[in-house]
């Protein structure tokens, strides 16, 4: 179960990660 809920919260964060780094991209 950890397993599952520590996979999905690293795909949150890449997540975030990814569309910050495109937000960042498009306004630089």
């Amino acid at each position: 179960f950890y397993t599952c809920v520590i996979s999905l919260y690293a795909l949150v964060l890449l997540g975030i990660h990814i569309s910050t780094c495109i937000k960042s991209d498009w306004t630089g």
